[in-house]
């Protein structure tokens, strides 16, 4: 008999086996599977998806012992209706020019049929293209296989998440709680035709909630990867559903967690769990307007972005700012606010130039931790600028600082999250911008506020505050005789460059709004 084969002796279902066995079998499978997609693709360009180099061993790290802690951790247990606001969402998958205007959820209740709606009739993944026995931790059905096959073949193109060993496929689905809660955020993406997607991703969260305060329960899987991961994962899905105050709470105890684990270093996944969890803390510090609640991380040894695009293209990432801007800033703040402007600019630039927009990104561009750290350094110097004296006005620091992070949610980060982290984004830059003295400011630096309220105008789409910045956009093309989007770009050429999608939708607002 060959070296290394075994057999396994099952009878029955699944469930009602010996759970190493359900864990051998089901690794042999995902091992296969993973053999099976590697051939499928052999003869296609590389995938290109996210994995930093240096983090190439302990995909699945054991928890470090907690040595004389007895602490326990717990969620909000959720027994009925989760506090979730959801909303009609479109019932076709998103492409690559809509999957960042998905918006947040508004408040329904449960549909009372769903679940008598749902097929759970139990399915093998075999049907949908996945072969994993019937071995998943829940009870699957025809829709529930077709919501993981989709999420796993319809990528994000600027996803934390991507994994090229696709080793993270494996982890969510061998962990109940973090399926389910994977399942709750792709019943949001993909709805069907029968506008259950809000109800359904809460029936996927609430299950997820219950499985994770189990696993808390246990010793052994308090502060594992997946239980780090779902609950990382939970903290963006109240985000993303307009409910900041859950995912503070997620958060404190995700923060808990990780210094029980040993601190991030300790994380599994190849670093990949590391990035969830530092990306579910810059989501909740945006969406809050606070200090970040993890220091930042630093990325060494990454190379420079020019060299991911053409040769020829490489004087594209360089940014020349006005010298009227570059002149005022007499501080190491203000400086740092013109660095985060460059580092914005070559991040747009790079998406601009790096391929189609269905193409993944290169994995050793590392563009998640790029992000990252511009995102970290904002929210920390706008956490600073607070603690300016009462009654001093916002100056045009602090109107960079805000434009600048909404820049990142409606350019950089191309995932659902974002619709009322942008909203209240927008919104904030609209108060700073109501508390400086625009008059001054649009005479001295009007390129810069033009760029400005066209980043708030595309922030605030059917909201109340979109009218606002419309009117400020007006106002500086007819001072200055701007009558066409070409001459806005050509204005506003010493700022970041905005992002393809984001762009064509500020052209279409324009043409509506101005040119029409």
């Amino acid at each position: 008999m060959p070296s290394g084969l075994t057999f396994i002796n099952f009878s029955g279902g699944p469930q009602n086996g010996d759970p190493s066995n359900s864990k051998t079998v089901r690794s042999h499978v995902m091992k296969k599977y993973r053999q099976q997609r590697k051939a499928e693709m052999r003869n296609k360009p590389p995938l290109g998806k996210y994995k930093v180099s240096f983090y190439d061993s302990g995909i699945f790290s054991r928890p470090v012992e907690v040595q004389g802690r007895t602490s326990k951790l717990e969620l909000p247990r959720v027994e009925a209706t989760p506090s979730v606001e959801v909303s009609p969402r479109t019932a076709s998958l998103p492409d690559s020019d809509v999957v960042d205007d998905i918006e947040e959820v508004k408040r329904p209740e449960m549909a009372a049929g769903y679940l008598k709606s749902l097929d759970m009739t139990s399915l093998s993944f075999l049907d949908v293209g996945l072969d994993a026995y019937n071995f998943l931790p829940i009870p699957a059905s025809r829709r529930i296989l077709m919501l993981l096959q989709t999420n796993i073949k319809s990528t994000i193109r600027t996803s934390v998440h991507a994994d090229p060993s696709e080793k993270y496929l494996s982890y969510y689905v061998d962990n109940a709680a973090s399926l389910y809660i994977a399942l709750s955020y792709s019943a949001t993406r993909f709805q069907d035709q029968t506008g259950n997607g809000p109800s359904e991703s809460l029936y996927y969260l609430m299950k997820s909630i219950s499985a994770v305060n189990d696993d808390i329960a246990d010793p052994q899987k308090q502060v594992s990867d997946s239980t780090i991961a779902t609950v990382a994962s939970m903290a963006n899905i109240e985000n993303l559903n307009g409910n900041p105050e859950n995912s503070i709470i997620h958060l404190n105890g995700l923060k808990r967690m990780v210094e029980m684990r040993g601190g991030l270093d300790c994380l599994g996944m190849q670093g990949i769990l590391q990035r969830v969890v530092l990306w579910a803390d810059l989501c909740g510090a945006s969406r809050t307007q606070t200090i970040p609640k993890f220091p930042l991380v630093r990325f060494p040894d990454m190379m420079p972005l020019p060299q991911f695009s053409p040769p020829n293209c490489t004087k594209s990432y360089l940014l020349v700012l006005n010298s009227t801007l570059s002149s005022r800033a007499k501080t190491p703040e203000s400086a740092g606010v013109l660095d985060n402007l460059q580092h914005l600019h070559e991040l747009s630039t790079f998406l601009n130039l790096v391929g189609k927009e269905s193409d993944d990104l290169p994995v050793e561009a590392c563009y998640p931790d790029r992000v990252y750290t511009v995102e970290h350094n904002i929210l920390t110097s706008l956490y600073v600028s607070q603690s300016s004296p009462q009654g001093q006005r916002s100056n045009i620091w602090d109107i960079l600082r805000h434009a600048s992070l909404l820049f990142i949610y409606t350019n950089l980060r191309q995932t659902p999250v974002g619709g009322q982290i942008r909203k209240s984004l927008s919104n904030r830059l609209q108060l700073c911008m109501q508390d400086a003295d625009l008059r001054v400011y649009k005479v001295d630096l009007p390129a810069e506020m033009l760029w400005v309220s066209c980043i708030g105008l595309v922030g605030t789409q059917d909201t109340s505050d979109y009218h606002w910045f419309l009117g400020c956009v007006e106002r500086i093309s007819a001072e200055h005789l701007i009558g066409s989007w070409e001459e806005v770009l050509s204005f506003c050429g010493a700022m970041p460059a905005l992002e393809r999608n984001c762009a064509r939708k500020c052209e279409s607002l324009w043409a509506k709004n101005i040119f029409s």
